[in-house]
């Protein structure tokens, strides 16, 4: 990860939650889950292009990358779930 001049991380991650396709070519979903805005989060639109397409359905959790120096969504990464740790 590669650190701006004032040594905090270009990318910023956060936890996200589909909500569903609203628009198109983007998905709707909640950054944030339970902070802000009444404990709701911030609803965001992502390029379907970044999100993979078994992580498209409502209510899938992911972590949403998030470039600090152009302020646009760069990518998901998958989260671990505790079916995930069993295995």
């Amino acid at each position: 990860m590669v650190a701006s001049r004032d040594g905090l991380p270009n990318i910023l991650k956060a936890p996200a939650v589909v909500l569903g396709y609203l628009n198109p070519n983007y998905l709707r979903v909640i950054v944030l889950p339970g902070v802000g805005m009444v404990d709701g989060g911030v609803q965001h639109d992502l390029p379907l292009d970044i999100v993979p397409l078994d992580l498209r359905m409502p209510n899938s959790e992911f972590t949403v990358l998030l470039d600090r120096t152009t302020k646009q969504f760069v990518g998901v990464e998958r989260r671990e779930t505790t079916q995930d740790s069993q295995r």
